[in-house]
């Protein structure tokens, strides 16, 4: 079950690069920052879900361990 929280936290980490680096200049070469808010937010959404999902495959592995002890 490690694999895919890992894979998820890995993502995150590609999540977290910031949006304003991949700004394209535009407008006469004036870099238009305020555009990269909705990738930003979009961005951040996913990392979100999926620490919601690491935290939700954690708990259902904590409560199988604690299951499996109690036998």
């Amino acid at each position: 079950c490690a694999l895919p929280i890992s894979s998820m936290v890995s993502e995150n980490k590609i999540y977290a690069h910031p949006a304003s680096v991949d700004s394209i200049p535009s407008s006469a070469n004036q870099e238009d920052i305020v555009s990269m808010g909705t990738t930003a937010g979009r961005k951040a959404g996913m990392i979100v879900k999926n620490t919601l999902d690491c935290l939700a495959l954690e708990l259902m592995t904590s409560c199988q361990a604690i299951d499996i002890r109690r036998r």
